[in-house]
């Protein structure tokens, strides 16, 4: 066994699906972070992020499965 197989014994494609949906579940939690606190944030900038990473959750979601 080399040192190759030792970093990803499961493969790279489960890499890449782990990543994508750590990146979808931090997407969704700035989403929900950013409309729970509205009243303190500006409301035309925290609306922009939470529909931003709410596409970026989206798509990574799309792309991992």
């Amino acid at each position: 066994m080399n040192f190759y197989d030792a970093l990803t014994p499961f493969g790279w494609p489960i890499v890449i699906y782990l990543t994508l949906a750590g990146l979808a579940c931090g997407a969704t939690l700035c989403a929900v972070f950013f409309l729970h606190w509205e009243g303190k944030a500006r409301e035309g900038q925290s609306y922009a992020i939470v529909k931003a990473s709410l596409y970026l959750a989206i798509t990574a979601i799309f792309i991992g499965a």
